[in-house]
């Protein structure tokens, strides 16, 4: 292979550079997530192109591709699918948001609406996450269950009275929580997220609650590894860049699949025990740890919802829309990738994570990185 002077070297390697930021301010704006090697190419001069080209070429044959075959991911971690495949001259044009959303207020008879209605079918089959208790509204006795529950642990005075009069339900203000799929748009097949619409639920006052308690201990445990904003990301990317990147450096992007409907209950109760006992205390706001665990094991198992004239009960937790679950699962994460992060210390790599999404930044060895992906 032709070596280059120091001079071209030092202006490909911060071309280069340059071009990842750029991707990452992209993906940040929600233009798409892709792999370095699938920055559209109509974006770049002609010049930046031959600049990043020079970039791969220098690298060694085993860092010349910076995504991992999904074949060789565990199907826990794994790429989305359509940041595979070679590099192309194949233009990515996000859909104006006038035609991602022209077809949402479309009646039921629509194509539109009947596709979605069939790829909803399909999600909730593939999960497993949810039980369908047919068209008996459960509202009623939902509202008289949690009432209960509170008022059993106000008797025993696990929560003070005051807590009580916050957390009990008024069923005329209450309604049971519908379940929606938001189309990823930038994908192909527009394959869908689901979200819990349960700002009326009968449980949404102790979610809240709960979330409000736990919330900065997390934040506080997991700063080091989880970026709030891009902008944080761009900074961080800035200040290792300027000691570590070079031509060999690898740029790894991934998420995890399913994330919110494939960890179990008892995967979550466990990550939120672990949390408090991190942060070393025994009770929050005057409750104790067992008493937390118990309110968040009557969340997750008194989960109900209706779709397209049905109800339901989640019997994994799941779909993103309640604030305690994006806590909890941003807990259960943390366990997950303290080896990562360990590692990254230990190789001088950058690792961050926004909920599902890894960020790794790194000179290890291809093979290697390969080979810790699996994990």
């Amino acid at each position: 292979m032709r070596e280059l002077s120091s001079k071209t070297a030092t202006i490909a390697t911060q071309r280069a550079h340059d071009l990842i930021l750029d991707y990452i301010k992209e993906a940040i704006q929600g233009l798409a997530k892709m792999s370095i090697n699938r920055i559209r190419r109509a974006s770049i001069e002609e010049d930046e192109w031959d600049a990043l080209k020079t970039f791969e070429n220098v690298a060694s044959k085993q860092q010349k591709k910076y995504e991992i075959p999904s074949t060789q991911i565990d199907t826990n971690v794994v790429f989305d699918d359509d940041d595979e495949g070679p590099l192309n001259n194949a233009v990515f044009t996000q859909k104006p948001l006038s035609q991602q959303q022209e077809t949402i207020n479309n009646q039921k008879g629509s194509e539109l609406f009947k596709k979605s209605l069939m790829k909803t079918q399909i999600y909730m089959t593939k999960t497993k996450a949810y039980q369908d208790l047919g068209t008996t509204n459960l509202l009623e006795s939902l509202v008289k269950r949690t009432n209960n529950f509170l008022y059993g642990l106000c008797y025993k005075k696990h929560i003070t009275q005051k807590q009580y009069e916050k957390l009990k339900v008024n069923k005329e203000e209450v309604e049971l929580a519908h379940l929606c799929f938001l189309p990823k748009v930038h994908k192909p097949n527009t394959p869908l997220r689901p979200i819990m619409a349960g700002l009326k639920s009968p449980t949404i006052g102790i979610s809240k609650w709960l979330d409000g308690l736990l919330r900065p201990l997390f934040d506080r445990l997991a700063s080091e590894t989880t970026i709030l904003n891009g902008v944080q990301l761009i900074k961080q990317v800035e200040r290792w860049s300027a000691t570590y990147l070079t031509a060999a450096t690898s740029f790894i992007t991934m998420d995890v699949t399913d994330l919110y409907t494939m960890i179990s209950q008892e995967g979550r109760v466990t990550a939120l025990k672990r949390l408090i006992e991190a942060s070393g205390l025994k009770q929050i706001d005057g409750v104790k740890k067992a008493i937390i665990l118990v309110l968040t094991r009557f969340i997750m198992t008194n989960n109900y919802f209706y779709l397209d004239g049905s109800y339901y009960k989640k019997i994994r937790e799941g779909a993103m829309g309640s604030p305690l679950i994006i806590t909890i699962t941003n807990a259960y994460m943390y366990f997950v990738e303290r080896p990562i992060s360990k590692w990254a210390n230990r190789t001088c790599s950058l690792y961050y994570r926004y909920i599902d999404d890894l960020f790794i930044m790194s000179n290890v060895h291809a093979d290697i990185l390969k080979g810790f992906v699996k994990f």
